[in-house]
């Protein structure tokens, strides 16, 4: 059984949640669901903000082009093949 209090805390942070996407994204009405685990698996306490930048700094690192997605041949490059210099992703 769901009690009634924690459904509204959820609610409150998704709110919280979409109103701060929104401000990056241009559209307070969309959580991609990425997002949405993400920020669950955080309010949870079940990963820490370092875990997450470490994985995003990983990410970073295998996305040799910057486009926001891995390729294989990211994956070959950056796993296995010749290293590519790193490039920080775009701002």
């Amino acid at each position: 059984m769901v009690d009634s209090e924690h459904v509204q805390k959820n609610n409150e942070a998704l709110s919280k949640l979409m109103k701060n996407r929104g401000a990056e994204s241009g559209s307070e009405h969309l959580v991609s669901r990425s997002d949405f685990i993400l920020y669950m698996l955080k309010d949870l306490c079940l990963v820490d903000d370092h875990v997450v930048q470490s994985l995003t700094e990983n990410f970073d690192r295998l996305d040799i082009d910057n486009s926001g997605f891995l390729t294989k041949e990211d994956l070959a490059d950056g796993l296995g093949g010749p290293k590519a210099a790193y490039r920080p992703p775009p701002q």
